[in-house]
């Protein structure tokens, strides 16, 4: 026994406290006995299962009872397509007697019902959420903040408010009219999603506690003061459209005078505004007082027709979109916070004033480029980007992927037809092999009249793909065939395409025959759900898979442990924090 596995299990609960579940089983589990008896007896466990591998909710669902949970994250996104109802196969919701934390993503209907109707009998819980935020932060993009809901969680959520909200601290969901007839006596944090600022005051005056508030508005047409609320001292305003009383763009908002009476108090103020119209360098003279640059240290910046704070602390920059053609005008006196850009090429075709400013802590990007990859590479940290969407006319920039962008996980291909065709004939591929890739996303408009292709290309260029979404299939032998070119593949999205007619979709592509065939070829556990291309049209359009552990030959394979080594370089460390 070495050093490390003599620690005293108190040092052991300290250091679980980095990981989530599935981490800790997988570093920790069959060392040793006596640190297996410690996993054992772990009251403290928290489970994100947003993303997860199907062979990690297994494990997870099998080796950790319910009272040992104190947080959870449940998501039945596509990635993790009927996730709830499995779960709720394995635990009652009534037996998590110790769940503090839980959010709710995107859960169907009828296990959040299940879920819902017993949140009541678990004394401890002070957190719930029904986003994909995990408790914190803000949503990066910001188009994809109201699809977190659909009218059928509007309709089941207000029932069960008066016998869960009361109770909470942190508290993240929509804005319905039964939410300003509660009391909330212990919130201190609150995030709202609403179409507009009617009515919030009313939640603000029933929570006296109230300390941190991020709203999500879809418009704003009065230029409201908030609420007095004396313990307030963050706020978060995230808004996608200004309008007046006559429905028109309302510039007043962007006032820094205005502001600055309503955010005296507060410790920390950000927002993020969509403006409809074009601002100058002098439209941001309001927000350059001492008030907003001495005293507070609050930096604006206008860019893409977005105007949000530059925090040196606690809010990353937004989402935003990279075009070759985009003016920026910031608040920032210096390029202390972000380093002016290396190279003085941008005039070529960029028209950028004299504040500029490099990126350096954009990780998710939107970009339509058709300048050089030098001149992108001085105006962002190209090392930072975890996520990249991108359009044909920067299709090039594939081929410096591969050494250039390390922490990229994720490719977004929108904005144009026949996207295979380009990627697939015209040498964007070749040579490119990006391993650094897990996820890949097709919009499925991209394949309307597209030829059908087969993954052969596509697999050789990105061999450790665990998502694709969405892949034209024409029957299930594709499915199939897809599935065993990426041998990593956890979740896929299949779209139908086009040529298949509609009592083929209706008799072939349906879950148990997919299923079924998933088992005979790859002997692994799936679930399946088919969306239709409407309500009254019961006509299958995609077909989302959610893959367990492939065994072949009925034999385990050895391919989950490895995928943790890299975190033994952040136990060492935190390890050697103690000594």
């Amino acid at each position: 026994m070495n050093e490390f596995e003599r620690c005293p299990a108190e040092l052991f609960h300290v250091l679980f406290e980095y990981f989530w579940a599935h981490e800790i089983l997988h570093l920790f589990s069959n060392l040793n006995n006596r640190i297996d008896l410690i996993l054992k007896f772990y009251s403290t466990y928290r489970i994100n299962f947003q993303s997860i591998r199907k062979s990690d909710f297994d494990l997870i669902c099998e080796q950790i009872p319910p009272e040992q949970i104190i947080s959870l994250i449940l998501s039945d996104q596509n990635d993790t397509i009927g996730q709830s109802k499995l779960f709720l196969s394995y635990f009652q919701i009534e037996k998590l007697i110790n769940l503090r934390y839980l959010s709710l993503i995107r859960i169907k209907h009828e296990p959040l019902h299940r879920i819902l109707s017993n949140l009541y009998k678990l004394n401890r819980l002070h957190s719930l959420s029904f986003d994909s935020s995990g408790g914190k932060g803000v949503l990066i993009n910001k188009d994809n903040i109201f699809n977190e809901f659909d009218d059928k969680i509007y309709s089941i959520l207000p029932k069960h408010y008066p016998e869960i909200l009361p109770k909470l601290k942190y508290l993240s969901t929509y804005y319905s009219d039964e939410l300003t007839l509660i009391h909330f006596p212990y919130l201190h944090q609150l995030r709202l999603y609403s179409s507009s600022f009617d009515h919030i005051n009313e939640i603000f005056q029933h929570s006296p506690q109230l300390q941190c508030v991020t709203l999500f508005l879809n418009s704003f047409q009065n230029f409201h003061q908030i609420q007095s609320c004396h313990l307030l001292k963050r706020l978060y305003l995230i808004i996608s459209e200004i309008k007046n009383e006559y429905e028109l763009s309302d510039m007043s908002i962007i006032d820094g005078y205005r502001w600055q009476t309503i955010t005296q108090s507060l410790m920390s103020f950000n927002f993020l505004l969509l403006v409809q119209d074009n601002l100058t360098e002098q439209s941001l003279d309001s927000f350059r007082t001492s008030f907003w640059i001495e005293e507070k240290h609050w930096f604006i910046a206008f860019y893409d027709k977005h105007l949000f704070t530059v925090s040196v602390s606690d809010f990353a920059l937004p989402y935003m979109k990279l075009t070759s053609e985009t003016s920026l005008y910031s608040t920032i006196p210096n390029n202390t916070l972000l380093y002016r850009s290396k190279y003085s090429i941008f005039q070529r075709r960029i028209v950028l004033n004299k504040n500029t400013f490099r990126f350096t802590s954009i990780k998710h990007l939107g970009l339509h480029w058709n300048d050089s990859f030098e001149i992108l590479s001085s105006i962002i940290d190209i090392n930072q980007l975890q996520t990249l969407t991108f359009l044909s006319n920067s299709y090039y920039l594939l081929k410096y992927m591969q050494y250039h962008m390390p922490n990229l996980r994720i490719l977004n291909f929108q904005g144009v037809t026949r996207p295979l065709e380009l990627l697939l004939e015209k040498g964007h591929l070749e040579s490119v092999q990006l391993k650094q890739i897990r996820t890949l996303r097709f919009k499925t408009y991209l394949f309307q009249n597209e030829p059908m292709y087969y993954p052969n290309k596509l697999c050789h260029a990105f061999p450790f793909i665990e998502h694709l979404d969405t892949w034209p299939i024409r029957s299930r032998s594709d499915i199939i065939y897809c599935i065993e070119k990426f041998p990593r593949l956890t979740s896929a999205t299949f779209y139908i395409h086009h040529s298949v007619n509609n009592a083929s979709r209706c008799s072939e592509l349906v879950p148990n025959l997919i299923l079924n065939d998933i088992k005979q070829f790859f002997n692994c556990s799936a679930t399946c759900h088919v969306d239709f291309y409407g309500q009254k049209i019961t006509v299958p359009q995609h077909i989302h898979i959610w893959l367990g552990e492939r065994f072949p030959n009925g034999i385990s394979s050895n391919y989950q442990q490895p995928r943790f080594k890299y975190l033994w370089n952040e136990i060492k460390d935190i390890f050697h924090s103690f000594y």
